[in-house]
């Protein structure tokens, strides 16, 4: 058990990294994450992340233009991806779906950022 929970550790760790990474290569562009519920999470585990400017956005219409525990900016739509360029599929568990999601929608100069 102990050995399940310090490789756990290990592999969260290594995904917050990457979030401070592409964090601090983005300056001060906006950094998008997509997927409120799981934006929440990191924002607890990085609190950093609320000195920077940040956009989160959600397919979720009942949480657009809403603030979302922990989450220094308000819910947006899918449709205003446009507004940046850097963003992170935040969600374990629809990761592949939400990446597909924004990759279908073809927008130029967006750079989504797996974790997964």
């Amino acid at each position: 058990m102990q050995s399940l929970l310090q490789n756990y550790q290990k592999k969260v760790s290594e995904k917050l990294d990457y979030i401070r990474a592409i964090s601090d290569n983005a300056k001060k562009e906006t950094l998008g994450f997509y997927g409120v519920a799981g934006t929440a999470n990191i924002f607890s585990w990085i609190p950093e992340l609320r000195e920077r400017p940040v956009a989160v956005f959600d397919s979720d219409s009942f949480a657009w233009e809403k603030r979302f525990g922990g989450v220094p900016s308000l819910v947006q739509p899918p449709e205003e991806l446009s507004t940046i360029e850097n963003v992170i599929p935040a969600p374990f568990r629809l990761h592949d779906v939400i990446a597909k999601s924004i990759e279908d929608r073809k927008i130029e100069n967006l750079k989504i950022h797996r974790l997964y």
